[in-house]
C-alpha cells in the first residue's frame, strides 16, 4: 500500500473516534477502499453494500477483503448483504476469498436489474457508519461515522426499496462452486 493510502485510511479512523457524526467528503477514487476497510472494522453486526457493479477494483481490494475477513470472523451473527445492478463477477476476489475462508455463506447477494438506485453507491454498517456515492453529482461522496439517526433512516428506505425491487437472490453457482455451500451435494 503507498503511503497516501496509508495516510488516508488513519485519517478516516480519526473521524470514527470522533463520535460526532460529522460527514466528510472523499472525493478521491483511490481513497475508496479506504473508507469501505475502517467500515468493515467498526461495524458489529451487519454490513449492506448496494452498487452499480461489485467492482473488483475496490471490493477485491486486499485490504478491503482482508477487513471483511476480520468482521465475519468476529461473530457468527455478522453478516454482509450485497445487492448489485450488474451480475457478480464469477472469479470475484471478495467471494473467492470467502468461499476459501469457508465463509461465503454468511455473504447474501442479490441482483436487480432495475434498481432504483443505479446512480448511487451505498455501503452501511451498522444503520450508523456510512459512505454514500451519486453518480449524478460527479462522483462526489462522502462518509459518516457515529450517525444513527441518518443511517438509521438510510437502513429502512434500503429496506423498504430492496422489497419494492425484489432482488433476485444469486445462485451461488454464478459465482464458483456450490462444494462450501452445500457439503452434502458431493455425496449423492
Amino acid at each position: 500500500m503507498d503511503q497516501d493510502y496509508i495516510e488516508y485510511k488513519e485519517f478516516v479512523r480519526k473521524q470514527v473516534s470522533k463520535e460526532d457524526g460529522t460527514p466528510c467528503l472523499s472525493d478521491v477514487p483511490e481513497h475508496i477502499p479506504a473508507v469501505i476497510e475502517v467500515l468493515f472494522e467498526t461495524a458489529k453486526e451487519k454490513i449492506q453494500i448496494v452498487t452499480d457493479r461489485f467492482d473488483s477494483a475496490i471490493y477485491g481490494h486486499s485490504a478491503v477483503v482482508e477487513a471483511a475477513i476480520a468482521f465475519l470472523k468476529r461473530s457468527p451473527e455478522t453478516q454482509i448483504e450485497i445487492i448489485s445492478n450488474h451480475p457478480f463477477e464469477p472469479r470475484h476476489p471478495f467471494t473467492t476469498t470467502m468461499r476459501k475462508h469457508g465463509l461465503i455463506n454468511r455473504l447474501e447477494l442479490s441482483q436487480c436489474e432495475k434498481l432504483w438506485y443505479n446512480t448511487l453507491e451505498l455501503v452501511l454498517a451498522d444503520s450508523m457508519h456510512y459512505r454514500f456515492q451519486s453518480k449524478q453529482t460527479n462522483g462526489s461522496a462522502f462518509f459518516c461515522f457515529n450517525d444513527a439517526e441518518t443511517g438509521r433512516i438510510i437502513g429502512l428506505h434500503f429496506e423498504n426499496r430492496q422489497l419494492e425491487s425484489r432482488p433476485m437472490p444469486m445462485p451461488m453457482d454464478s459465482i464458483g462452486p456450490q462444494k462450501d455451500r452445500f457439503p452434502d451435494l458431493d455425496k449423492r
